[in-house]
């Protein structure tokens, strides 16, 4: 009696209803010029396991990133993977989703063209008036690096300010070593923040900022005092300090009379100008013949002082 074996193949096959997405990867990194990518992708399997081909995967973001299609079907290692660029350096959220409605994110960053750096060389110094000398001015120093750290050349630089710097307008461009300087003072006492914005394959990079303090102190003395007797001769001593108390020498002060103030300032006159000495003082003498006030306003750039001596008649 003969007797026989048949045997027959069994095949499983993946349960496409319960796909889901059992892993996902980003790559991070890439340059924010639009057209550096980045790159996702997912694995998408059953409840089993079983690698899925043939899924529909949608793709979106939450910021500016640019997708490379805004769907890709799975492969037969259940592998679906999106490329994206952007303009912007920043972080963004990648997400997948399934038709079935299954989803997992994860972030992908992007860097910057360009690093723009400001520094200035003093953070405070004093007001100018009637134009910058050597130690109110101050020198404003730009440097473009690409994401790699090399220097970037020939690209335009603008300034800006909260408040109006003389040496503000135009624009700079960097030289080989990647840097632009503009030389700028203020007329006035305030706290200024500058920065930088360069232009870099037609994307505009901003710096960090700085904040300069131009500053100045002005006091104004009268000796003997400020009640005097007629004929009498009232030194008026202003003393010109900036931020950190040292005296500022060889700045023009100025010294004013109202129209109905008694008495005068050397020489008949009203107004008198001169520069602080190496101790940052100006003196003047004041005098009068009549009894009144004597009104008198000393003026550094928008800093003003004002003193009033009173002239009696004497006994």
């Amino acid at each position: 009696m003969n007797s026989s074996t048949a045997t027959k193949g069994s095949e499983f096959i993946a349960d496409a209803s319960t796909a889901q997405i059992i892993d996902m990867e980003t790559t991070t990194g890439a340059v924010a010029d639009g057209s550096s990518t980045n790159k996702a992708t997912v694995t998408i399997a059953d409840k089993n396991g079983n690698v899925l081909s043939g899924q529909n995967v949608a793709w979106s973001s939450d910021k500016g990133v640019q997708l490379s299609a805004s769907s890709t079907i799975t492969g037969s290692d259940g592998k679906a993977t999106i490329e994206f660029t952007d303009l912007t350096a920043e972080t963004a959220t990648i997400t997948a989703t399934l038709d079935n409605g299954n989803k997992q994110s994860k972030t992908s960053s992007f860097v910057a063209v360009a690093v723009v750096t400001l520094t200035a060389d003093k953070t405070s110094t004093i007001p100018s008036w009637g134009g910058a000398e050597g130690n109110e001015v101050v020198q404003l120093t730009t440097k473009v690096v690409d994401s790699k750290g090399n220097p970037v050349s020939g690209a335009t630089v603008t300034w800006h300010s909260s408040s109006v710097l003389q040496g503000m307008a135009g624009t700079s461009t960097t030289n080989n070593e990647g840097i632009a300087t503009r030389t700028v003072y203020d007329v006035s006492s305030e706290t200024v923040s500058v920065n930088a914005v360069a232009r870099v394959n037609g994307q505009d990079i901003s710096s960090n900022s700085v904040s300069i303090k131009f500053f100045v102190n002005l006091t104004v003395t009268a000796s003997p005092g400020t009640t005097v007797n007629t004929g009498s001769i009232v030194t008026i001593t202003a003393t010109l300090t900036d931020d950190e108390g040292n005296p500022v020498d060889n700045h023009t002060l100025s010294f004013q009379l109202t129209a109905s103030s008694v008495g005068h300032l050397p020489g008949g006159s009203n107004y008198k100008d001169g520069e602080t000495n190496s101790d940052g003082k100006l003196s003047y003498g004041l005098s009068s013949l009549v009894a009144g006030d004597a009104d008198l306003t000393v003026s550094y750039a928008d800093v003003t002082q004002k003193i009033t001596i009173t002239y009696v008649s004497a006994p």
